[in-house]
């Protein structure tokens, strides 16, 4: 009986089954146009360049601005509070954002204090 080869990856479910990247669909920081103040989202991603990204201030909810990108696309700067960053893109596109105006998720967003819901 001839025995079927698969490769790593392809096939029977062997190779990689966890992605540590940004969501299919989601807007990541390379993406985002110069001038944009935008808000995080997710750190995607493990080790040292996650850590890099915290330790930078990236944390979700926080509100950051692309300023600019250089002549050559590579790298970004983003202004991080007071604090002026240049980072490579495939390290932006390790951080999920939304646009800053946007509002949260459901799940993330304070609950109303609306008198009309509270019961009497």
């Amino acid at each position: 009986m001839k025995r079927a080869f698969f490769r790593k990856g392809q096939g029977k479910g062997w190779g990689r089954r966890h992605h540590h990247g940004a969501r299919v669909g989601a807007l990541t920081l390379d993406q985002v146009a110069p001038g944009t103040d935008i808000a995080i989202q997710r750190i995607c991603g493990q080790g040292p360049v996650r850590q890099r990204l915290l330790d930078f201030g990236f944390q979700p909810g926080r509100v950051v601005t692309m300023l600019r990108n250089a002549p050559m696309g590579d790298p970004i700067e983003i202004q991080v509070g007071d604090t002026f960053i240049a980072l490579r893109r495939r390290e932006a596109a390790h951080v999920e954002v939304r646009p800053a105006d946007e509002q949260a998720d459901d799940t993330t967003a304070a609950p109303s204090t609306d008198s009309a819901e509270t019961p009497k």
